[in-house]
């Protein structure tokens, strides 16, 4: 089941019409009217109003910030790896992961979280510290983060 990219605001937007472009259902924030909308009201507001979306967005702080909302709204989530190539500028690298990737993360499952790069995996929290819910397993194997 293909479903909508939903391209962050931190991302350029010109990325969802280049999508559009070559057939895949897509939009960025700004398209939506959501702009500037913080991250767990604009989680909930996917939830309601965009069901079955993918959020695809730069912030790959965002699962282990908000786990609960992420828990209770099941909003899927595409990472941008933030670890870029050294030959790469920011922007082109997030062009190249999101065009490779944008199959893949229209039929991700739904409710979980990857980090797309060179290579798409199960996202975990890097910072070091110890998430709430970590040791019940809540990000484990499948990308679910319950």
């Amino acid at each position: 089941m293909s479903r909508t990219l939903i391209i962050d605001e931190g991302l350029d937007k010109r990325i969802a019409l280049q999508l559009r472009e070559r057939g895949r259902d897509a939009a960025a924030i700004a398209e939506l009217d959501l702009l500037g909308i913080k991250d767990q009201p604009l989680l909930k507001t996917i939830a309601a109003d965009h069901k079955g979306s993918v959020l695809v967005t730069n912030d790959d702080d965002l699962p282990a910030d908000h786990r609960e909302t992420l828990k209770v709204t099941r909003v899927t989530v595409a990472i941008v790896e933030p670890q870029k190539p050294p030959h790469l500028k920011e922007k082109q690298w997030q062009y190249e992961v999101i065009h490779r990737w944008a199959h893949q993360m229209a039929e991700q499952r739904a409710g979980t979280v990857r980090r797309y790069g060179e290579r798409s995996v199960i996202w975990k929290d890097r910072r070091g510290r110890k998430r709430a819910g970590a040791r019940m397993g809540q990000v484990g194997n499948t990308g679910k983060l319950f």
